[in-house]
């Protein structure tokens, strides 16, 4: 494919100048209310099927587009496979410069590249007829009214899915072979930090897509295609070889120290990816947590992905105000009975012990702030709860259970294990709880 011919057709794929006129093949109406859900095939070039909305020819292969609403391939069960995975950086440079100059053939070349390979890798495997969504091809980037409403319901898409495949580009066969082999070997646990330094859990965009996702298969570097494996991004075998490697160690960091974690991740450090899939919708705290521990183009993509995992939906568009966007979803969170808003950790005023730069006020620390660990089960609120709109604020009617008489530091800054220590203990439990034997022994049990 020539320059010239590369740049026609990112055009043709990524800007629709007729928009308004696009309709949907289960009811023949527009797009201009409901998301545009844009499944391809790719085939031999020469005469189709009926039954398409648009081909697109290229020198290779012909791509056969089926345009539809969301809502209409769920009442009608029409079944696709979703791709999971990390953009390309020319192909994101491009799509984001919105340039059909400088590198736009080499963006073209390879998003056509990795469709196409994508395609016959699921024919291998016996799916011939299989219907792909793929970003690259299924989403007109350039036009800005189609894209934006596709991103509302992104998390939708991959929940409706038949399969969300994995692509995971930067793993290679080898290393899942050694993931796989059954005797300990120096291989196999560096096999483990291998897969968890994939960029694929780096992303806000692949968490949220992977959690949202049903049935999950996995693709590595050079597009084979693990159709039998079940085991969603390997995660239950990356914890399995990670804990039986740790055994052989006396105390777990020995073992993280030698995997040089910091610049290498390890299972643990991808966050409770297994439990949030599980869950598929989880509390504000959680989501927040989960997502900031990974990259994005922009802070709105953040919002985007916070707001598919979520109790509650919310409409986030393109230049929107971050903050002003984050709280209105931990609002929406808060009326759907989830409290963890609550818990973001306030400026702590005059005792306020971190700098300017160790504090943020959308974040959460759970040690340093509550001490609290992840919600077992929602908390069960008896008395009604009010908001109040205007001015974002949350009653309600709480019981008294005492009074609080004492404040102070459980243990010195400087110090801050001293609280383990005996003496340090029962000096803590008789100044807080007095003489009383009964009580100082409930004290020093507490602590």
């Amino acid at each position: 494919m020539d320059e010239q011919n590369a740049k026609e057709l990112l055009q043709t794929l990524w800007r629709e100048p007729t928009a308004k006129d696009l309709e949907c093949l289960l009811c023949g109406r527009s797009f201009m209310f409901g998301a545009l859900i844009r499944t391809f095939r790719i085939e031999p070039c020469g005469p189709h099927d009926p039954g398409y909305s648009i081909v697109v020819p290229t020198s290779q292969k012909d791509i056969v587009f089926f345009d539809r609403h969301m809502d209409c391939i769920r009442s009608h069960k029409t079944p696709f496979v979703a791709v999971s995975h990390v953009w390309d950086p020319i192909i994101s440079k491009v799509q984001q410069q919105q340039n059909t100059d400088r590198d736009a053939a080499e963006a073209t070349r390879r998003a056509l590249e990795i469709s196409i390979k994508i395609c016959d890798a699921l024919k291998g495997a016996g799916h011939v007829d299989v219907e792909l969504w793929l970003d690259y091809l299924s989403v007109p980037q350039w036009s800005t009214a189609l894209r934006d409403n596709i991103l509302q319901i992104m998390h939708n898409l991959y929940n409706t899915a038949d399969t969300t495949i994995l692509y995971l580009k930067d793993v290679p066969p080898a290393v899942v072979e050694c993931l796989y082999q059954n005797n300990r070997s120096e291989e196999r646990v560096r096999s483990v930090v291998s897969i968890c330094n994939s960029t694929y859990f780096k992303r806000v965009w692949t968490a949220m897509e992977f959690i949202r996702s049903g049935r999950v298969r996995m693709m590595v570097g050079d597009y084979t295609y693990l159709a039998d494996l079940d085991d969603p991004a390997f995660l239950s075998r990356l914890h399995s070889i990670w804990n039986e490697e740790a055994r052989h160690y006396k105390v777990v960091q020995f073992l993280e120290q030698k995997m040089n974690m910091g610049k290498n991740q390890v299972p643990w450090s991808l966050g409770a990816l297994s439990v949030a899939k599980r869950l598929k919708r989880f509390n504000f705290a959680f989501g927040t947590v989960l997502l900031c521990k990974r990259g994005c183009r922009d802070r709105i993509d953040f919002l985007h992905a916070l707001s598919g995992i979520v109790p509650t939906q919310s409409t986030i568009l393109p230049g929107s105000n971050f903050k002003a966007e984050y709280y209105k979803i931990a609002w929406s969170c808060l009326k759907a009975r989830d409290m963890s808003p609550l818990l973001i950790t306030p400026v702590m005023g005059a005792i306020e012990r971190r700098g300017p730069r160790h504090w943020s006020e959308f974040g959460y620390e759970d040690v340093f702030t509550w001490s609290l660990q992840d919600e077992t089960h929602p908390p069960a609120l008896e008395h009604d709860l009010y908001f109040n709109d205007d001015d974002r604020l949350v009653s309600m009617k709480l019981q008294t259970i005492g009074t609080v008489s004492v404040i102070q530091r459980a243990f010195a800054e400087e110090q801050p294990f001293l609280s383990r220590s005996f003496s340090y203990g029962a000096k803590l439990a008789l100044e807080f709880d007095g003489p009383n034997v009964k009580d100082f022994l409930l004290a020093l049990e507490r602590i």
